[in-house]
């Protein structure tokens, strides 16, 4: 090809991977720290200002549907893009060399400025900067009435310098009809002598904002998280990469809501980096900074690669998003599955196919090949001996030595354990139970130490043949523990071909039915200078292109946490800031006390993937009646760990987890989350302290204060510290943590599920219930006047016969206890 040919074909990929990954740790911390010291040089131009007149008397129309953007011209030669249309006037207002002036709505700014008066910002692979804070020259501005686009020319002939256009166009929104809300991006042409590799495009650059009037930050870590105030109590710097980590998509949104708002609908401003229509993976970094109690700011960065050193030379950012107005959090969810046309992502019962029905009602339960002590052979019936409803039955750790150890080499297992034909006989036989298997493999990081690796270096293949390249030229390696390995290259064939052996042999000859593939939905970025690379920062779509590939053979696939462009092809994306809330994290991140999990995931993502906890990690595992009210409100699926069930302790949430699941949540578990309620907040941090998630059929309320009850409906339920009640308003089942249930009070927590089988009939589950206790169930047929009660194990057979007395007509109380699977009750 020429040279014209090829600048075109990498274009093409700039447009369709459209982002970049960088060296770890030292790469970010240094682009951070030159765009937090540049020194912005006042431009001394004078703006030029051209009106482009429409072709017709009238400006662009949208029917109705949404605030079409109005340009007017301050006396100081400033500018603004308004929305006339609400309530308040919404407004950016722009500075005569480009920079944000403010953003306001009704007066208020929650924006304050560009900070360092730079709109926008280039960092080289020598840690240098330039931006339109330092450019020679003020932009030359253009309003286009007939599109409704504000455009900003920084035009110059030293080549040393970039010619950079960002517009702004108006994009009404029918979802936030009174709102401003635009389409904004720059484009970037350098000259073929200029001397600098551009490695990150910062855009919007640094946002500042007004701890006095900002009071909540959301950012979609999962399953979601809401900042509050205490965020800036003290100094700190939180960068989040995406993909990639827990962070699902690229958007945030801050908000207030001073007392010219109402407490739900304050100004808010967000930004949204929209599904693109080649679905391609955009790498970015959200920064929240404040290392100065004056100098908070927000800060959004692209990962390219162009100028010096590439043959690349000109860049469009994707299009962000902006809305700028009075409307609540929830909103923001709404136009979020709107921008990203949520209802084309592949359901989860197209995906699953035939297993969707067992899917969705079982619970994951992790076995892991070490800790479990046991052969093979005994797997089936230790399985049968404790897990007595269809479950996920997720088998760790079949490797040699160690787990995180040996990969790709997981089969044939650890001859402690048993041969492949052992593992296949008993996979075998756990699914004649009833449960579904899955096994884990990790193909992104493998143990150099492994035979297949061996067997490579002594063929001769070297590992830059088979692993990631950084800039040095170097393998990329990480270390996990006292495990160092090598971070595979997603495009080597002797990668996809020996993940296509193991893949075969778990799936096909052993006969697992599902396949847990480690890291993909949680690895971030990164620059990968591999010869099987097009394009340095195509890591990360090349992952998601392997999912691709898996699924199109018809396996399916689990994953480490996720994002939104894996929705397709995974079936489950597996954790949350739980996880990271056990090592203190979120406290270091954003203060103590200064944020709260709220559903985005669960809003947005349900229909089409299972939300879990870490597979792994059992520390987020249901084991407290914290962790099951929060899966539930959250609208996460539950998991338990194999080895407490023989644990007294936890073994009840074993129980707990198998009946729920089964019995009260899989039968509904692909409902959004169709409204959040926030009850109670901490009266100093506004930390969350009682929630409620409404689904489509049933709702869940959760007290998630540790030392405090709550009473609900004047104190006919009373939830204890970390309680929570489910109802489902369509069947009538009923799933709760209390203390006091239809006004009968219990000495303890008690923990119950409560299927209605018709309106006379209904099972009650003592699911953590220390000694026998009267239980009360409101019978919806007043006309009835007496009850039965038995007691039934899980066959259905009767055990025992119970007292049942109806109250009033209208109240069956009667004995409930663990001695039971389940207490009958009919009334008649």
């Amino acid at each position: 090809n020429n040279k014209q040919q090829q600048t075109t074909t990498i274009k093409e990929w700039t447009i369709n991977w459209n982002g970049t990954m960088g060296k770890r740790g030292c790469e970010k911390k240094m682009w951070l720290v030159a765009a937090m010291l540049v020194l912005c040089v006042a431009a001394t131009a004078t703006v030029v200002v051209v009106v482009v007149l429409p072709s017709s008397s009238q400006a662009a129309s949208t029917g109705g549907i949404g605030c079409v953007a109005e340009f007017e011209m301050l006396e100081n030669d400033e500018y603004l893009l308004c929305c006339n249309e609400g309530a308040s006037k919404d407004c950016i207002q722009f500075a005569t060399n480009g920079a944000i002036a403010g953003a306001s709505v009704n007066g208020e700014n929650i924006i304050t400025q560009s900070r360092g008066g730079c709109l926008w910002g280039l960092v080289t692979s020598t840690n240098s900067y330039m931006g339109g804070c330092t450019y020679p020259m003020n932009p030359n501005v253009e309003w286009d009435n007939e599109t409704s686009t504000l455009f900003m020319k920084w035009e110059s002939t030293d080549v040393s310098l970039p010619n950079v256009t960002a517009m702004f166009q108006s994009a009404p929104s029918s979802v936030l009809p009174k709102t401003l809300t635009l389409n904004a991006s720059i484009d970037i042409s350098v000259d073929s002598q200029f001397p600098h590799e551009i490695v990150n495009v910062l855009w919007l650059s640094d946002l500042s904002i007004d701890p006095q009037i900002v009071d909540e930050i959301f950012v979609p870590f999962l399953p979601g998280i809401v900042i509050n105030k205490e965020i800036f109590n003290s100094s700190r710097v939180w960068a989040q990469d995406y993909p990639g980590q827990g962070f699902l998509s690229d958007f945030m949104s801050w908000s207030s809501s001073s007392p010219v708002f109402n407490a739900s609908s304050g100004a808010r401003f967000t930004y949204y980096v929209p599904r693109l229509q080649t679905d391609s993976v955009v790498p970015s970094t959200t920064v929240i900074s404040g290392l100065q109690p004056s100098d908070w700011f927000m800060h959004h960065t692209y990962l390219v690669a162009f100028g010096a050193n590439t043959s690349i030379l000109q860049y469009s950012t994707p299009p962000l998003f902006l809305a700028l107005g009075s409307y609540t959090l929830q909103d923001t969810m709404v136009q979020y599955k709107d921008l990203y046309n949520t209802n084309d992502f592949a359901s989860l019962k197209s995906k699953a196919g035939t297993s969707f029905d067992r899917l969705v009602r079982s619970p994951l339960i992790k076995v892991d090949c070490y800790s479990a002590n046991a052969k093979f052979t005994d797997f089936p019936s230790l399985i049968q001996q404790y897990v007595n409803r269809p479950s996920m039955i997720h088998i760790v750790a079949t490797e040699p030595i160690a787990f995180d150890r040996y990969y790709p080499d997981f089969l044939p297992p650890n001859p402690a354990f048993g041969s492949t034909e052992n593992l296949t006989l008993a996979i075998r036989e756990i699914e004649l139970m009833g449960h579904i298997t899955m096994p884990y493999t990790n193909p992104t990081w493998w143990d150099p130490l492994s035979p297949t690796i061996q067997t490579w270096l002594q063929e001769g293949i070297p590992l830059k043949q088979i692993s990631c390249v950084n800039a040095d030229g170097l393998p990329c390696n990480e270390t996990y523990g006292v495990n160092e390995g090598v971070v595979t290259e997603p495009l080597s064939p002797y990668v996809q071909g020996r993940i296509e052996e193991y893949t075969q042999e778990f799936l096909d000859e052993v006969g697992f039915d599902m396949l847990f593939e480690d890291q993909i939905g949680a690895r971030s970025w990164k620059r990968d200078f591999s010869r099987h690379q097009p394009y340095p920062l195509a890591y990360s779509q090349a992952w998601i292109n392997h999912t691709m590939r898996q699924t199109s053979l018809g396996r399916l696939l689990w994953t480490e946490q996720g994002f939104d462009l894996l929705t397709d092809h995974e079936l489950a994306f597996c954790g949350s800031v739980a996880l990271a809330e056990v090592g203190g994290g979120p406290d270091s991140w954003w203060g103590v006390d200064g944020w709260s999990p709220y559903p985005f995931a669960g809003m947005v993502f349900r229909e089409a993937i299972l939300l879990h906890q870490h597979n792994l990690a059992t520390e987020t595992f249901v084991t407290s009646s914290h962790m099951l009210s929060w899966n539930l409100y959250q609208g996460y699926q539950l998991a338990f760990f194999f080895g407490d069930y023989s644990n007294p302790s936890k073994a009840p949430f074993g129980r707990a987890v198998e009946v729920i699941q089964n019995l009260i949540v899989g039968e509904f578990a692909t409902e959004l989350v169709t409204l959040f309620e926030v009850h109670e907040r901490h009266p100093t941090t506004t930390k969350f302290e009682v929630v409620s998630s409404v689904f489509e059929s049933y709702n869940v309320t959760g007290n998630l204060m540790s030392t405090t009850s709550y009473s609900l409906e004047g104190g006919k339920h009373v939830l204890p510290p970390s309680g929570f009640l489910l109802r489902n308003w369509v069947n009538g089942n009923v799933a709760a943590t209390v203390t006091k249930y239809n006004g009968v009070s219990f000495p303890f927590e008690l923990t119950f599920a409560l299927v209605q089988h018709a309106s006379t009939s209904f099972s009650v589950f003592a699911l953590d219930c220390p000694q026998p206790v009267d239980f009360g169930v409101m019978v919806s047929d007043t006309s009835k006047t007496a009850c039965t009660a038995q007691g039934v194990d899980i066959q259905g057979q009767v055990q025992s016969t119970i007292s049942c007395t109806l109250v009033g007509g209208s109240l069956a109380i009667f004995e409930l206890s663990i001695g039971f699977d389940s207490v009958q009750v009919m009334v008649s």
